[in-house]
């Protein structure tokens, strides 16, 4: 995560009817508040309260469109994400790097069974969303190739 995607998180939420924004991509973790003005009003008056998850589920797609461009990469399965075949290896790629279509980028372990995950395309490691033995998802994005 750069300044420019932190100003645009918060442009989002600015413009946006949310009271605040909770962002994290693994490796960096960003919360975002803004203040309301609260007038004063009668016991009988009404308040009415919008869902933040409508807006924010609104603002998560706008980040997606504008953080991901490339070739995303995604678990293929539930497990665990190694960045290297051993704890004192090289890792296998990182970012800025040059990656062929089919080498190994990372490793996936699910239940004892260490699956190398290869790259779909040639280009250049642009951004890794998750951390050395994290758990990941299935379909969860762990990087963008450009």
């Amino acid at each position: 995560m750069d300044i420019k995607d932190i100003k645009i998180l918060v442009k989002l939420v600015n413009d946006s009817k949310l009271t605040g924004l909770e962002f994290s991509d693994g490796k960096y973790s960003l919360v975002l508040k803004k203040e309301v003005e609260v007038k004063n009003y009668h016991h009988a008056d009404v308040v009415t309260m919008t869902s933040p998850r409508e807006d924010a589920s609104e603002i998560t797609e706008k980040i997606e469109e504008i953080e991901i461009k490339g070739t995303q990469v995604k678990a293929p399965l539930v497990g665990t994400y190694y960045i290297a075949s051993g704890p004192d290896i090289e890792p296998f790629v990182k970012v800025g790097q040059t990656v062929s279509e089919g080498q190994v980028i990372c490793i996936v372990e699910a239940m004892k069974v260490m699956n190398e995950i290869k790259s779909p395309v040639s280009g250049t490691v642009k951004k890794i969303y998750v951390t050395n033995e994290q758990l990941v998802e299935f379909e969860q994005l762990l990087m963008v190739i450009e």
